[in-house]
């Protein structure tokens, strides 16, 4: 989750880390040379670690409707 003062930042941001931890997740798997296992896209609806960026009202909108949609009842 990446909150800035316009929602173009806070993408730009969230992209860059997204990517850079992606690139990470599947280092022992790459080494081995087996396929990745985790879907890593940052928008996903299945993604292991969807990408929530925006302005504060933004964010809140979207952790709102994710939480409504899956019905969980915390982040990590």
């Amino acid at each position: 989750m990446v909150i800035a003062e316009t929602d173009a930042e806070a993408e730009r941001v969230g992209l860059a880390a997204h990517h850079r931890w992606a690139s990470r997740i599947h280092h022992l798997v790459h080494k081995v040379g087996r396929p990745e296992h985790h879907k890593t896209d940052p928008h996903a609806p299945d993604s292991v670690q969807p990408l929530i960026t925006g302005t504060p009202r933004t964010v809140l909108e979207k952790v709102q409707a994710m939480l409504h949609l899956t019905s969980a009842n915390y982040l990590l």
